[in-house]
């Protein structure tokens, strides 16, 4: 593990949340932080309405919820990685 790991758990806890726009999506983003170290563990919440607007018009959508339990130190890499 490099300097930006996991390695000093629980020194600087940070909750991160995320959405995605499928269960299989955010299965895919969750499992892919846990294993590059990102992220100590990913909970998926099903069926989130989040309702906003969208080019003048108000939208809902069922989406997936994220919370991506990492660090502070951790989470510029974390940010990165799920903006790719």
């Amino acid at each position: 593990m490099d300097e930006k790991s996991l390695d000093n758990r629980g020194l600087d806890p940070c909750l991160v949340v995320s959405t995605a726009s499928s269960r299989e999506e955010a299965s895919l983003l969750a499992r892919t932080l846990v294993e590059e170290e990102l992220a100590a563990c990913c909970t998926i919440i099903p069926g989130g309405l989040s309702i906003f607007r969208w080019e003048g018009e108000v939208q809902e959508v069922l989406e997936q919820v994220l919370l991506i339990k990492t660090t502070v130190s951790v989470f510029p890499a974390l940010e990165q990685r799920i903006r790719a």
